[in-house]
């Protein structure tokens, strides 16, 4: 008889083992298609601020002289930190729009970004930042702000 309950012991610690391993496995797949879906959600939050941001300086821009639309950064995005970068191109006819997720607001490997390309010039000379790794020329827009957008003689949009 204490045989037998020594192998129903073992058995029962076996099932349980196995068990326990298979719900490990399980909780390892939600952790990992978690993280997935959490990257895609902030990519979709970096596009989706990229494009209101380009669209309010394009909106200035179509309206002309005189006209000014005021747009606030959020502090954060899906509670990362981010950065706004605004980049002359092309002799200041164009400007690159970045919207950058990482951890120091700089684009680097672990870093999701959005780019979005308006046609026009914007002087955002105000916020010129002149680091290491940042081209010159490059405004990078503190968040958690308020800023108004105007735009001026010649089609330039000033950010203020």
């Amino acid at each position: 008889m204490a045989g037998l309950k020594a192998q129903v012991t073992i058995e029962v610690l076996t099932f349980s083992a196995i068990f326990l391993l298979a719900f490990m496995v399980v909780l390892l797949g939600i952790q990992v298609f978690g993280q997935h879906d959490n990257e895609a959600t902030l990519g979709m939050l970096c596009n989706e601020l990229n494009v209101r941001f380009a669209s309010a300086l394009t909106t200035v821009y179509t309206v002309g002289e005189g006209f000014s639309y005021r747009i606030k950064l959020p502090a954060d995005l899906g509670g990362k930190p981010y950065a706004v970068y605004l980049k002359p191109t092309s002799q200041n006819k164009k400007t690159d729009v970045f919207v950058v997720i990482s951890e120091n607001g700089l684009l680097g490997k672990n870093s999701i970004r959005s780019t979005y390309e308006v046609p026009f010039y914007v002087n955002c000379s105000t916020y010129i930042v002149n680091k290491p790794g940042i081209e010159a020329g490059t405004c990078i827009l503190p968040t958690n702000r308020e800023y108004i957008l105007k735009g001026e003689k010649g089609g330039i949009v000033r950010v203020i």
